[in-house]
């Protein structure tokens, strides 16, 4: 047969042999060749259309709603918009409430319907279509329904004309969610409220005076120099059961096949649904296989798929047990259908970020020349400009200190020009302070001269990104300083400060969350009533990431700030910069409703997780709490941001006492931390201090979640409060003691131990034994499990953990240990070891 080009040069050279029966068997093989192509087109088209429908909705995680209360789903927060079109098929064990004019789609239970609602795992699906679309697309929200406790607070007092409230964080320290009635039979006060299983800290609020529970002899510091009443809400008796990961394979079709191992929660029990989610799609039935007299799980992604549909975020493993509780949540985090950390080694991504949270005034002073402290005799050396500078800061990092430790991101406080005079605070004892810190910006762009200007923070950023590390700046957006121009040429844009019953808009957090001032030199925004205000704070956002190469965000004070603004500003960061993840994450104090709130796909990663922090401080700062309460705790924040996360797990910040400080308990605790530091410098007065802070520092290593290390922390520097927490910081070998030194040595080691093994960063996280005194869990991945063990007796202790749920079928096992070397075995499922006193151990399976 002759090929195309043949025949046309055939039909020039010898037009006069051309017969009918040629002319129309090329007309015929033309037109089949552009109808494939129209054919291939259209197809090509339709795959693209799809996906582009497919990207509108981002992934929506797994949802929880509690019996008897209601679930609230912002459609907004996963790129839904106002011009698209979203219909909610109905569903009959859930009532689907699809408000279209804020775009929120409320979930509840069907009480009225034959069937209650009853707890387990339940799914509903969401179509919807960009409005130039031809096609509807599928989301599948997956939701796991818990029961819920009704607890019962009471406040015994003869006088019925008291205001009594109930505050803590399951309502924001809100005390006007929760007001007691008066019972005149019991002469109490009293409320019932729904809550979920987990551990709460609450304070009683009476006639505006926050007291401790007197019926609750249970108590926890809360790490600024004052107590909380604490409780634990009990769940069901059998613990959650959970898929761990085993292996990840490609078949011989080019598949990848991850395989998970089912464990019970209680004994006969096993999963009887399974959901397997990539993004908001539901892995086929034929791809998912269970084996149960191994109680394996596999799931087969498909190497076919198109490139828009590749998993390149999260599967989602969840099921239902046989007594109808939904199981914990497995996430693989997966790049191009590939597991991260396995197969094709490291993905350097903020899942194996450590944060080094510094203060760049209280850092490294790298020149001089620019040191101009303000001249004010009220101003105490304590609150004025130290000399720390962006060359400082630049200087370490060619010295090799960050590699040295091992950090991976610099955390750098704000750098945006300060006020050159000191202002009084309002509150009681009205000192005089700088803006060292940097938190009171008087210019939206210009950098604070005496920390150097936009050429110093240009060659940091490069002389970080030539070594691997990343830059982060603490970014402003709730308020300015009074001589900022914006406050100056527009004060629409801010709340007022006097209020029209007389009083001042400070600090009233719950009342005006939105528009209260920290200060009464400190405007804050009104961005709900200030559109122009949004967009001018988030294009300066963009400003300081375009001219200085930055990587991420810490926001301050997220939860004052309106959740609109965040969506404008992530939604202008995605644009900017669509192949880069600009790593955003905020400080919010509340509930892990009102902090998670703020964390999906179009507002920030994440928050720091102060709730996890006040119960570390509660277990190695408070005698009687124990270890299984940190358990509960962690637990609680797994399921609140997911089993695999990118929250910060921290021990203190500029803000806090340094943890060291608080081990010692040189403070009294009757006395104001803050105030203390001002008349008594504090020091590190016994070696085993330095013990215990390496071993909270192990624990943030060692769980899901992104550490962060403050300042000085790695050389163990004490500190009352602020501002004696912010002290300059040491380097030099004349300048740290020998406990100093190998305490740096200690947290190094950790920081590499992290940096080298994936289990740590994307593994899954098994409960082995928790009381008082000693922890002990593991981080799977695949073929790479890490036991760590944390011991809070002064002495060495001798500790059997059971490992069967470990093990399997792999009885005995062998452990090394990744600090010392040392080889150990287990015998009859149970693995001992000994722990040093104040200590901590990492080891591997092999």
């Amino acid at each position: 047969m002759k090929s195309d080009n043949a025949f046309l040069t055939h039909g020039r050279d010898e037009s006069s042999r051309l017969n009918i029966g040629d002319i129309i068997m090329h007309t015929c093989s033309t037109f089949a060749l552009i109808l494939i192509i129209l054919f291939l087109l259209f197809i090509g088209f339709s795959a693209y259309a799809q996906a582009d429908a497919d990207h509108l909705l981002a992934e929506i995680p797994t949802q929880t709603l509690y019996l008897g209360e209601k679930l609230m789903i912002d459609l907004k927060n996963y790129g839904i918009k106002y011009e698209n079109q979203v219909k909610i098929p109905s569903h009959d064990r859930l009532t689907l409430d699809f408000n279209s004019e804020s775009l929120v789609l409320t979930v509840s239970s069907t009480q009225a319907r034959s069937h209650a609602l009853e707890a387990g795992l339940y799914r509903f699906t969401i179509d919807y279509r960009a409005s130039s679309a031809a096609r509807w697309s599928e989301a599948t929200v997956v939701v796991r329904v818990r029961p819920i406790q009704r607890i019962t607070f009471r406040y015994f007092s003869e006088d019925s004309d008291k205001r009594v409230s109930i505050a803590g964080n399951f309502n924001n320290w809100s005390y006007a969610d929760h007001v007691c009635e008066y019972n005149k039979a019991e002469k109490s006060y009293e409320i019932t409220v729904g809550m979920k299983p987990g551990r709460y800290e609450y304070k009683v609020v009476v006639d505006g005076e926050w007291i401790m529970d007197p019926a609750n002899p249970d108590t926890v510091s809360n790490g600024m120099g004052g107590f909380n009443s604490a409780m634990v809400v009990e769940g069901k008796t059998n613990r959650p059961g959970m898929f761990i990961k085993q292996w990840a394979e490609k078949t011989d079709d080019g598949d990848i096949k991850l395989t998970f191992r089912f464990l019970s929660g209680g004994k006969g029990i096993n999963p009887q649904k399974i959901i397997v989610m990539t993004g908001n799609r539901q892995l086929p039935s034929d791809r998912v296989q269970y084996f149960p007299d191994k109680k394996w799980v596999s799931a087969t992604l498909p190497v076919s798929l198109w490139e828009s549909e590749r998993v390149h975020g999260k599967i989602r493993l969840i099921g239902e047990d046989t007594e109808g509780f939904p199981t914990k949540e497995n996430i693989t985090l997966c790049l191009n259908n590939i597991p991260r950390g396995k197969m094709t080694g490291d993905f350097r991504d903020w899942y194996d970020a450590i944060l080094y949270s510094l203060m760049v005034d209280r850092f490294a002073n790298g020149d001089s020349t620019n040191n101009n402290p303000i001249q004010d005799h009220e101003l105490a050396d304590q609150v004025n400009f130290g000399g720390g500078d962006l060359d400082g800061i630049a200087q370490q990092v060619e010295k090799g200190y960050f590699e040295r430790l091992g950090v991976t991101a610099i955390w750098l406080s704000p750098i945006n020009q300060a006020p050159d005079k000191a202002y009084y605070e309002f509150s009681e004892p009205r000192r005089k302070y700088s803006g060292y810190h940097g938190y009171w910006p008087v210019h939206p762009t210009r950098i604070e001269p005496r920390f150097g200007g936009e050429n110093a923070l240009k060659s940091l950023v490069d002389k970080a990104h030539a070594r691997g590390m990343s830059v982060m700046m603490d970014f402003v957006s709730n308020h300015v300083h009074q001589e900022h121009p914006w406050f100056q040429e527009h004060p629409e844009w801010f709340g007022t400060l006097e209020l029209p019953d007389g009083r001042k808009n400070l600090r009233l957090f719950d009342e005006h969350r939105l528009t209260t001032w920290f200060d009464e030199f400190l405007p804050s925004f009104d961005f709900p009533a200030s559109p122009a205000a949004v967009d001018s704070m988030t294009d300066n956002a963009l400003w300081w990431l375009e001219n200085f190469q930055l990587d991420a965000f810490r926001h301050d004070a997220v939860k004052h700030v309106p959740n609109l603004f965040w969506r404008e500003l992530t939604e202008k960061i995605k644009a900017r910069f669509p192949k880069q993840h600009i790593y955003q994450i905020g400080e919010t104090y509340g509930s892990h409703k009102l902090i998670s709130s703020y964390i999906n796909p179009y507002q920030l990663d994440a928050q720091f997780d102060f709730n996890l922090l006040h119960t570390i401080y509660s277990i190695f700062l408070s005698d009687g709490v124990g270890f299984d309460l940190l358990d509960v705790a962690l637990e609680e924040s797994l399921e609140a941001y997911g089993a695999i996360h990118l929250m910060g797990n921290l021990i203190g910040n500029h803000d806090k006492t340094r943890f060291i400080t608080l081990i010692e308990k040189t403070i009294p605790p009757d006395e104001n931390e803050k105030e203390w530091g001002w008349d008594h410098p504090v020091s590190v007065t016994d070696a085993t201090s330095y013990h215990k802070l390496s071993t909270v520092i192990a624990l943030i290593m060692t769980i899901p979640g992104v550490p962060v290390i403050y300042y000085g922390d790695e050389i163990g520097m004490p500190g009352a409060g602020d501002p004696d927490n912010r002290r300059m910081m040491r380097f030099e070998d004349d300048e740290l003691s020998l406990g100093e030194k190998r305490h740096f040595d200690r947290i190094s080691q950790l920081c590499h131990i992290r940096r080298e093994r994936p289990a740590l960063r994307y593994g899954d996280f098994l409960t082995l034994h928790a009381d008082s005194l000693t922890y002990a869990y593991a981080r799977v991945h695949f073929d790479e499990t890490l036991l760590i063990v944390l011991n809070l007796n002064p002495k060495s202790k001798n500790l059997s953990i059971p490992i069967s749920q470990l093990a399997g079928d792999r009885d005995p096992l062998k452990f090394v240990d990744l600090i010392t070397d040392e080889t150990l075995g287990s015998h009859d499922g149970i693995f001992s070891l000994d722990i040093p006193g104040y200590g901590y151990r990492i080891l591997s399976v092999e």
